[in-house]
């Protein structure tokens, strides 16, 4: 597969809010197979940009693998941190969110129907991994939104400042026209320090809960 170069032209988009006009930033990448749009991210720190984060495949790995880079940049477009993942062909990223300590990295496994969360401090260094099921619902939406060419429309990963994250999903108990519920799983920013935390809605009768 040909490699590629992108050029990303990125405003912040509070500043850009704020004063009406401001000049675009750029950061060109060399050697990149493939990028999503959702691949990327603002890192906010409260309600200003402080940096950004790029996850693209780079190349083939071994059978069935593939060679993954994460770059993170400070607001100013300097790279501070560059990361060679290595995984499952096909992961996508999901979602990105910074808590204020640690930046979160949510990852979808179509191979194995898993979520993957990856905890990262800003100059790269890993902090901590965890992994979720896949439900029905989200698998299922998942799918529309490949076949549609449409990104995620709504947020499930959600930052607790400086305390950790929570991730939200839906789910049936045995098929899309059965009751619904949703989970609430709390990943804390430190396991070793404190506890993480599910919490299970009751579906009911004919009604489908939404979190």
């Amino acid at each position: 597969m040909q490699k590629q170069s992108f050029c990303l032209k990125l405003i912040p988009v509070l500043f850009l809010a704020m004063f009406g006009t401001l000049q675009a930033q750029k950061y060109s990448f060399d050697n990149v197979l493939s990028m999503r749009l959702n691949s990327s991210g603002a890192i906010m720190n409260g309600n200003e940009v402080s940096g950004y984060f790029f996850f693209y495949n780079v190349e083939k790995a071994e059978k069935g693998k593939m060679n993954y880079l994460l770059n993170i940049l400070d607001n100013n477009l300097n790279k501070v941190a560059s990361k060679p993942i290595t995984d499952d062909k096909g992961i996508l990223l999901k979602e990105g969110i910074y808590n204020g300590k640690s930046l979160m990295l949510k990852f979808f496994n179509n191979k194995e129907d898993k979520y993957t969360f990856r905890q990262y401090d800003l100059t790269g260094e890993k902090k901590g991994t965890k992994t979720l099921p896949v439900s029905r619902l989200d698998y299922a939406a998942f799918g529309q939104q490949q076949q549609d060419g449409e990104g995620d429309e709504m947020q499930t990963l959600f930052a607790v400042p400086g305390k950790g994250y929570v991730n939200y999903s839906n789910d049936t108990e045995k098929g899309a026209l059965s009751q619904s519920f949703y989970t609430i799983d709390f990943i804390p920013e430190d396991e070793s320090t404190t506890k993480g935390w599910k919490y299970i809605s009751k579906p009911k009768e004919k009604v489908w809960e939404i979190g």
